[in-house]
């Protein structure tokens, strides 16, 4: 409980300075509203001549008023993490993030609840029952302790906003499970991989280049961290639906270096990957953005 009154202590005064979710989930926002303009842009380029019956009944559908992603307060009971909740209605600063969402103008077929919450466990999920995802404010702090770990001379401030980038990317993770429920994406492969391109990919191809990359970058850094756990551990999740967290790092560094090659050559000069995967990279960020800019055209209300 110390430990937690230390971390509330710190969070408020970064909230006082705006400096918490505030300034990384709204520098986070870049990423996510310049994929619209870029996706609009290519969805129109691609738009077919002759509309299939599929084409057809979906601008049908269209005739409705489409679903919403809004943003919903759940329960909360430590102390700790009322005050956080206190202090995010009072910013504001969760809003945006459904905003931005529906700036996509994809023709959902009902609302998305996004519900912040405590859990008392690390998790974050979509529910296809009612049509929910649910984040988890104990990944917050699961991840600032990561990365206070992982750089115990850094500021706690700068742990705070690298787990809220973090915690951006899993929004977009789970929202990728909820467009794949309700738009019926068909997905080949395991589907936990899918939507971690989908949310790189939204972020990547955004405007706000170097705040999307860093939102990128710091989830595979904890997920760098969270396999090293796992190799420590009595048993290693092979039969889990999602691949290995150190798979996961790899993935997602594959993915920055296979969008700007040029800008991200440490990844491969450190060795981050072996030269073998980074060969590849850029065809697998080519692939990864083309896939699923086909599989959201024909669901955009825009084209």
């Amino acid at each position: 409980m110390r430990k937690h009154k230390f971390l509330l202590d710190r969070a408020i005064n970064l909230f006082s300075r705006k400096s918490l979710f505030q300034k990384a989930f709204a520098v986070s926002l870049c990423g996510v509203l310049g994929v619209n303009l870029t996706a609009g842009l290519l969805i129109g380029q691609n738009r077919r001549a002759i509309a299939t019956e599929a084409d057809k009944t979906l601008v049908a559908q269209r005739k409705y008023q489409p679903g919403k992603f809004h943003i919903v307060y759940g329960e909360v009971k430590s102390p700790f993490y009322r005050e956080l909740q206190k202090e995010l209605r009072k910013s504001k600063a969760l809003e945006p993030v459904g905003e931005a969402l529906n700036s996509l103008q994809l023709a959902l077929p009902t609302d998305v609840a996004i519900a912040f919450t405590e859990c008392g466990e690390l998790n974050a999920y979509y529910n296809p029952g009612d049509q929910s995802i649910k984040i988890c404010y104990d990944l917050l702090t699961h991840y600032a302790e990561l990365f206070s770990k992982d750089s115990p001379k850094g500021s706690t401030d700068k742990a705070f906003e690298e787990a809220a980038s973090v915690l951006f990317f899993v929004v977009l993770h789970e929202t990728g499970h909820a467009l794949v429920d309700l738009l019926k994406i068909p997905v080949t492969g395991r589907e936990e991989d899918a939507v971690d391109s989908l949310a790189a990919v939204m972020l990547l191809e955004g405007e706000g280049e170097n705040a999307a990359d860093e939102i990128v970058i710091n989830t595979a850094r904890a997920f760098a961290l969270q396999g090293q756990g796992q190799l420590k551990g009595e048993t290693i999740p092979f039969a889990d639906e999602h691949s290995l967290d150190l798979q996961r790092f790899a993935n997602l560094a594959c993915l920055v270096y296979g969008k700007n090659p040029e800008k991200y050559t440490d990844i491969v000069k450190k060795g981050i990957l072996p030269k073998s995967r980074a060969a590849k990279c850029p065809s697998e960020y080519t692939q990864a953005r083309n896939s699923w800019l086909r599989l959201l055209e024909r669901h955009s209300l825009s084209s």
